[in-house]
C-alpha cells in the first residue's frame, strides 16, 4: 500500500481537498498521459504520490526533488523501495539550484510548489536550463487575487487557524480582491502571490505558454477560480 505523507493526507482528506485538489490531480494525470516525455523531473515530489497515480507512465527516468526530509524524502524513499521503482531517483534539492546538467529533461512537472520558493525568477531560470529544447513544462499554480482570494483567506483561517492579514493590511487584501492586484501585498508563500508573474519569468527564459486550463471551472474568469494548470514549451511561440 502506498505510504502517504502528512502533507498529502491533509491535502486530500478534507471536503475541499476531495473536490478541488483531486479534480486538479486527475486533470494533470490525464495531461501527462498525452505527453511523450522519457526523462522527467518533478519539482516538489513529496512522497511520489503523483508518480504512483501515473502508474509508472513508461518513463526511462523519473527524478523527484524535494527539500522536506521528514515529510517528503523519507516517504518517497520508502515508496520507491516498496514498489521497486528502479527508474526513479530522489534528490534533495531546491528549485532555485537544480543539481543537473543543461537540457537534462524533456518533461518538467511542478505542482503547487513554485509559490513557495524564495526566488521565483531563479527557479524559472533553472527550469529553463535543465529543460531540453522543445521540452514541456507542466505546472499548476494557485490564483491568489480576485473575489476567490477572500474565500481562500477565510477558509485558511477557519480550517487552519492561519491569520494572513491584520487590520493594517486589510486595504491590501481588498485591493487584491476587487482590483485583482496583489502586487502591494508583502509576499509570503500564498500571500501576495500572482501566478501571472511566474508565467512572465518563464517567458523571459524562452518557455512559452501553449495552453492554460482554469481550475475547477474553465468557463469562469481567473478571479472566480481556484487555480490554473499551465502547459508550456521551450522555444515555442506564445499562443496563450
Amino acid at each position: 500500500m502506498f505510504e502517504m505523507s502528512d502533507y498529502s493526507k491533509r491535502l486530500y482528506s478534507s471536503f475541499y481537498g476531495r473536490f478541488f485538489h483531486r479534480m486538479r490531480l486527475m486533470k494533470l494525470i490525464k495531461l501527462c498521459h498525452t505527453l511523450n516525455g522519457r526523462e522527467v523531473l518533478e519539482i516538489g515530489c513529496r512522497d511520489l504520490l503523483f508518480y504512483y497515480l501515473l502508474d509508472d507512465g513508461g518513463y526511462e527516468k523519473y527524478v523527484g526533488i524535494e527539500i522536506d526530509r521528514e515529510d517528503g524524502i523519507n516517504f518517497a524513499k520508502r515508496n520507491k523501495k516498496k514498489f521497486g521503482w528502479h527508474n526513479v531517483e530522489i534528490v534533495e534539492a531546491m528549485a532555485e539550484s537544480l543539481p543537473f546538467r543543461d537540457e537534462s529533461f524533456d518533461l518538467v512537472l511542478c505542482f503547487e510548489t513554485i509559490e513557495h520558493v524564495s526566488d521565483e525568477e531563479a527557479a524559472a531560470c533553472e527550469i529553463a536550463r535543465v529543460l531540453k529544447s522543445s521540452g514541456v513544462l507542466l505546472i499548476s499554480l494557485p490564483i491568489e487575487f480576485g473575489p476567490m482570494l477572500l474565500l481562500k483567506v477565510l477558509m485558511r483561517l477557519i480550517l487552519k487557524g492561519k491569520k494572513e492579514y491584520n487590520p493594517s493590511s486589510i486595504l491590501e487584501l481588498i485591493e487584491a480582491s476587487i482590483l485583482c492586484n496583489p502586487g502591494k501585498i508583502e509576499r509570503y508563500e500564498h500571500r501576495g502571490y500572482d501566478y501571472r508573474k511566474t508565467i512572465g519569468y518563464l517567458r523571459a527564459h524562452n518557455i512559452s505558454v501553449q495552453k492554460i486550463y482554469k481550475q475547477p471551472f474553465s468557463w469562469l474568469p481567473d478571479s472566480l477560480n481556484m487555480g490554473v494548470i499551465v502547459m508550456l514549451k521551450k522555444g515555442q511561440d506564445n499562443i496563450a
